[in-house]
């Protein structure tokens, strides 16, 4: 592995829980705000929303050098 290609992964790691962990903290706030707390379906929601955050953050950052 090329040390570029390292750092490229790494930093797609990195930008893709980044984005994961943002978004299950603001959102677990939000639901806590509004319900007075959480249940099991609150969880799931944030978990999926977790999830293709994840996939949008690989897709941005390994995208763009994907036609070069």
């Amino acid at each position: 592995m090329v040390n570029g290609e390292a750092v490229e992964i790494a930093t797609t790691t990195l930008a893709a829980l980044l984005a994961a962990m943002l978004t299950a903290v603001w959102l677990g706030h939000k639901l806590y705000k509004r319900l007075g707390g959480y249940t099991g379906d609150c969880l799931g929601a944030v978990q999926q929303v977790a999830e293709v955050l994840i996939y949008i953050g690989v897709l941005a950052t390994l995208g763009q050098g994907a036609w070069s």
